[in-house]
This record gives C-alpha cells, structure tokens and sequence, in this order.
C-alpha cells in the first residue's frame, strides 16, 4: 500500500511512516504543495495510492465525500 500525503503533514511524519515500513510519497515530493484540495485529492485518489490528508473546514465535504 502506497500512501500519499497532503501538504498539511510534514516531512518528518513522511520519514516516520518510512521508519515503520510505509511506501510514503508527500506533496512536496511530486511539487503538488499549494495546489487546492480539489487538485490534491484528484492526485491522491489515483489507484497508485491510499491517502491521508487534512483539510480546513471548507475541505472537510471533501473528506466526507470521498474519503475512507
């Protein structure tokens, strides 16, 4: 399971997940830092990955609507 995870986590919790055997790739990785939720979660949805990502109030629908 490869995971990808959004902006808002560090790259020390990227090198954590790693540590413990995680397949992690961050969007400061792929250069996908600033974009929008939307842009993100298209990227994260990909088959490629699983996703953990946090998101502000506005975002949470998005969590809602597609997250699991």
């Amino acid at each position: 399971m490869k995971l990808y995870l959004d902006e808002d986590l560090s790259a020390r919790v990227a090198k954590a997940l790693r540590k413990l055997g995680y397949d992690v790739v961050s969007s400061h990785e792929v250069g996908n830092d600033g974009l929008p939720d939307e842009a993100q979660l298209s990227y994260a949805v990909s088959p490629r990955f699983w996703s953990w990502w946090r998101a502000a109030i506005p975002g949470a629908r998005l969590e809602h609507r597609y997250g699991r």
